[in-house]
């Protein structure tokens, strides 16, 4: 018995998309193709999980293998609440909210270039730039050329 099988015969109505798509090697354009197409009924609980319903999935499968088309009413149904179920600005702005943007929070036009200059944090002290940058490295002395001469 499969465990697509144990879930319909433990009473199970919906599945999450993932798991179906992980029980029946499915991929996630295979569902949005028939979600958007009418094929297939789903469902978003809680605003971010999608359950796809299992007696539409069986019903689609059966269809495939007899070769049968959805009835037209059904189809068009289908694919109105699927639109329905997609991102509405409810759901848009619970996402943002998750994310933690907000409006006052949100960059608004170009950022100064100031505030992308920022500091870098360390836990030792950092000396203080004074002037101008020595070229050679810190650990070797500074050394002056001399005139040499050549004996004869």
């Amino acid at each position: 018995m499969s465990a697509l099988e144990r879930l319909v015969e433990q009473g199970a109505v919906t599945v999450p998309q993932r798991l179906l798509m992980q029980l029946e090697n499915l991929s996630i354009n295979m569902l949005v193709g028939w979600y958007r197409s009418g094929e297939l009924d789903s469902v978003v609980v809680g605003g971010r999980q999608r359950r796809v319903f299992l007696a539409s999935y069986l019903a689609l499968l059966r269809r495939r293998q007899l070769g049968v088309v959805r009835p037209e009413a059904e189809r068009l149904a289908a694919i109105e609440n699927y639109e329905r179920s997609l991102l509405t600005e409810g759901s848009a702005n619970a996402a943002r909210a998750r994310r933690g943007i907000s409006p006052e929070t949100r960059a608004k036009g170009r950022r100064k270039p100031v505030a992308l200059k920022v500091p870098r944090r360390s836990l030792f002290p950092q000396p203080t730039p004074r002037g101008r940058a020595r070229r050679s490295s810190p650990s070797k002395p500074v050394t002056v050329a001399k005139d040499s001469t050549t004996l004869a």
